[in-house]
């Protein structure tokens, strides 16, 4: 249904046909076909290994596919003109000795930003950067550090964002903070991010997709539950997390 969906629907900002790229001996993408609508939410949900991060590299044009074809916005992602419509926040960040706001200002020269003084600011300020200005970009904590990569991906306010596990390496107090910095942005790009958490898939996302090597399922987190889930992992986070030992967290769990 969504191969048929995403031929039919040559107006998405994002669109994968038969994706297919090797690794080694093994397909790493195998035959993958999804599209994201306009100011929609798409969740990329696998293990590692899964061929998330391969398949964001194919769309973003670093990897050309063996077969199959990459649009953003109907131009070929292996064209360099189609990148003008991406945002990518990386996986890692990309932070040096330089001051928040002198980082932003050195990835907005590189991307050719137009008053890049005034698009800085006004991004910092969105996601609450402000104050950090002039602190060096390497030694944001928490939810922050992940910030200035999300504020590069917004530049120039390109309408696809893609996120390659945005609140990795994060504690549950710092993920939770990122994902209220990136609810009200979504909505204004079709985004795309890859993750291992449904309870994320559930918070951000219009539909999710469950990869591994191909597309195994696409639909939105509850009628994906319902087809394919018996079980619910349940997480519980204390005010005096992470401090607590098991044992406290345990005793403070009640039947009702």
């Amino acid at each position: 249904m969504e191969k048929v969906r995403v031929e039919e629907a040559a107006e998405d900002p994002l669109r994968a046909l038969r994706l297919t790229k090797p690794f080694g001996k093994k397909l790493a993408v195998d035959d993958v076909t999804l599209g994201i609508g306009k100011c929609e939410v798409l969740a990329l949900i696998g293990l590692n290994g899964a061929g998330k991060s391969m398949l964001i590299n194919l769309i973003r044009g670093e990897l050309s596919p063996d077969y199959g074809n990459g649009y953003l916005c109907g131009e070929d992602t292996k064209s360099c003109s189609a990148q003008k419509h991406l945002g990518v926040c990386a996986q890692y960040d990309a932070l040096h000795l330089r001051n928040t706001q002198e980082h932003l200002v050195f990835f907005a020269k590189i991307k050719g930003v137009e008053d890049f003084h005034q698009n800085v600011d006004i991004i910092m300020a969105k996601l609450g950067l402000a104050p950090y200005a002039n602190r060096p970009a390497s030694k944001l904590s928490g939810g922050n550090k992940r910030k200035p990569s999300l504020a590069i991906s917004l530049m120039d306010t390109p309408p696809v964002l893609v996120m390659d596990e945005p609140t990795s390496a994060m504690n549950a107090v710092a993920k939770q903070a990122f994902r209220k910095t990136i609810k009200p942005i979504s909505p204004n790009h079709s985004l795309l991010f890859t993750t291992h958490s449904m309870e994320e898939a559930d918070t951000l996302a219009h539909r999710a997709a469950v990869m591994s090597q191909g597309l195994l399922a696409i639909g939105t987190t509850q009628a994906l539950r319902q087809r394919y889930s018996k079980t619910y992992y349940v997480q519980i986070l204390l005010k005096t997390a992470p401090s607590s030992t098991v044992e406290k967290m345990a005793s403070g769990w009640k039947r009702r």
